[in-house]
């Protein structure tokens, strides 16, 4: 049986017995692939720390004729803040369910993996602007796997100047500098209003790409972000 040796996020869990679990991994060289993991709802486990959604972690599995099986990992970082608070939860729930429907398993992942971390390592940190990062994390996550190039193919009927502005500045940037660009700094100065603007015209796109909605999204509709009271009621111009 061969052993692999990789670096990634814990994208999805699933518990198929009392004690053992089946993990959903994005790894740095391997992709998106499902490995089992036994024992890993134990507390004591030591493949439980690393088990859970959003970790990040150094793995090494391994490998059987049609499936994976955890044999050791390192926890590196966990991510705890996002859960620290219902909409960052819920937002970094959006992430993982995006990654998991759009990247394609068994396919090495670098540039969505680097993506995901940074929109992540910001969700935890408390005072960052959460709805801002998750749509950066989209619109470089969409640009990296080929989606779009410099600017969104499709915009709704009613989409601002300044939204407009501030989707090119995002896609025009670094993915560093896109975190961390400032929503009073640069010529894109992104409002709330905006970003919910972005983030429906990303519903729209991501709906027309997949064919249905993400589930997350409509957790995104609850809570103190409120971005749902106009997602998948625009309409393209």
């Amino acid at each position: 049986m061969a052993t692999i040796k990789d670096k990634g996020i814990c994208i999805k869990t699933q518990d198929v017995s009392e004690s053992d679990r089946r993990l959903t991994l994005l790894l740095l060289d391997r992709g998106r692939v499902t490995c089992y993991a036994r024992g890993a709802k134990k507390t004591g486990s030591k493949f439980h720390a690393a088990a859970q959604v959003f970790a990040y972690s150094e793995f090494v599995l391994f490998e059987g004729p049609n499936f994976y099986s955890l044999a050791q990992c390192e926890l590196k970082q966990n991510f705890y803040g996002v859960r620290a608070d219902y909409d960052r939860l819920c937002l970094a729930a959006h992430i993982m369910e995006l990654a998991e429907q759009m990247l394609m398993p068994d396919v090495p992942c670098q540039n969505a993996l680097r993506v995901i971390y940074f929109a992540l390592q910001k969700l935890a940190v408390p005072a960052s602007d959460a709805l801002r990062t998750a749509a950066v994390f989209e619109l470089k996550f969409l640009q990296g796997e080929g989606f779009i190039d410099n600017e969104l193919p499709k915009i709704p009927a009613n989409f601002s100047v300044q939204a407009k502005n501030a989707v090119a500045e995002i896609l025009n940037a670094d993915i560093r500098q896109a975190f961390e660009l400032s929503r009073e700094v640069g010529a894109a100065q992104t409002s709330l209003h905006e970003t919910r603007e972005i983030m429906n015209a990303l519903d729209l796109f991501r709906r027309e790409i997949l064919g249905f909605p993400l589930k997350s999204i409509q957790l995104l509709n609850v809570g103190e972000i409120g971005i749902g009271s106009g997602i998948g009621n625009d309409t393209y111009a």
